[in-house]
């Protein structure tokens, strides 16, 4: 009986040992599963904040740029009517100018002849 006892005794031992591998093993797999995952995730949240970023950035930049554009267009346009005016104001004057030159020099002659007639 002592052999069959021993048996036994060794059988239980070797089936503990081997549920407990198994249960390692078990636990092993899903540690490195989960890490695998937590590492997964972490990989993925960063390369969604980086091209978060960059569209971001990317985005402000195309807004600065047509800011800076319409910033642009509208001096230009200011500018371009200042420039309008002005040479408006100086073409004005010149034809006032013109005018008045014209009057006096026909009030002149005018004046003149009348004199002439006079004497």
């Amino acid at each position: 009986m002592d052999v069959i006892t021993d048996f036994s005794v060794l059988k239980q031992r070797t089936e503990l040992r081997t549920e407990q591998r198994t249960e390692l093993r078990t636990e092993q797999r899903t540690e490195l599963r989960t890490e695998l995952r937590t590492e997964q995730r972490t990989e993925l949240r960063t390369e969604l904040r980086t091209e978060h970023r960059t569209e971001l950035r990317t985005e402000q930049r195309t807004e600065q740029r047509t800011e800076l554009r319409t910033e642009q267009r509208t001096e230009l346009r200011t500018e371009q009517r200042t420039e309008q005016r002005t040479e408006l104001r100086t073409e004005q004057r010149t034809e006032l100018r013109t005018e008045r030159r014209t009057e006096h020099r026909t009030e002149h002659r005018t004046e003149q002849r009348t004199e002439l007639r006079t004497e």
